[in-house]
């Protein structure tokens, strides 16, 4: 075996930074489309009407109002508060409406639009610094033997 110098090793160092920074800048465009194709399709179902999310169980409340009404006061105030209860939820539930809080992930374009930026700017970084390249092969190496030894 040859006669391994500290040259040699940043030299390795700093190359393999340089191509996890190229792998990085191709991950976080696959990343980025992923971000954008899911807050484009939950702006559009941010349009589209559809039932609330976060209807209760109407059988529990059907229950409930059996158990109020069936008892021997079948025009008492629990009977018709269960009543009413049943009666505005499944209302409630049967009314279609848009879900325009789903427009908040359209917060997710200008974030895909800057973890692309970074990584471009962190590749260029790489590329003009060899400092910053071998910094970025070492944590690149790292990361890896990390995933190995977690498997």
């Amino acid at each position: 075996m040859g006669n391994i110098t500290t040259k040699s090793v940043g030299n390795f160092q700093a190359n393999v930074g340089i191509f996890s920074a190229d792998i990085g800048v191709i991950i976080s465009y696959v990343t980025a489309g992923i971000l954008i194709l899911i807050a484009i399709v939950l702006g559009i179902a941010a349009f589209v009407p559809m039932k609330p999310w976060d209807c209760k169980d109407l059988d529990d409340l059907e229950k409930t109002k059996k158990t109020e009404c069936n008892s021997n006061q079948p025009f008492s105030q629990g009977c018709k508060d269960a009543q009413t209860d049943y009666n505005n939820e499944n209302k409630r539930c049967n009314t279609k409406v848009k879900q325009t809080w789903l427009l908040w992930f359209l917060l997710l374009i200008p974030l895909a639009i800057l973890i692309v930026i970074f990584s471009k700017w962190w590749d260029n970084f790489v590329h003009k610094n060899k400092t910053a390249a071998q910094v970025g092969g070492t944590l690149f190496e790292l990361n890896t033997l990390k995933n190995f030894m977690r498997n």
